[in-house]
């Protein structure tokens, strides 16, 4: 299983402030779900590999603090694996 842990900012206008203060159940709660909805269709139609690599540059995702080093390693194992396969491909320095 892979988690992805995705952090964004949501920008909103409410049109009713009356109805959107006391005809919605949880208005914050209807916010982030609603919110929510379009990017997790965004990520959930990617591969998890993709996120933490390619992807990760277009969409500008960044792993926590904690799983930096090990987002690191996998990348570099990665590299190191194009390299092994395909040596030609590499610049040489």
């Amino acid at each position: 299983m892979n988690v992805i842990d995705v952090q964004w900012t949501v920008q909103y206008r409410i049109k009713d402030p009356v109805h959107f203060l006391f005809k919605v159940r949880d208005s914050r709660q209807t916010v982030r779900d609603m919110a929510q909805a379009p990017l997790r269709r965004v990520v959930d139609n990617r591969p998890g590999s993709d996120m933490r690599t390619a992807g990760r540059v277009a969409q500008g995702v960044t792993p926590p603090d904690t799983m930096t080093p090990a987002f690191t390693e996998a990348n570099e194992a990665r590299q190191d694996r194009a390299r092994t396969i395909n040596p030609t491909d590499c610049v040489h320095a």
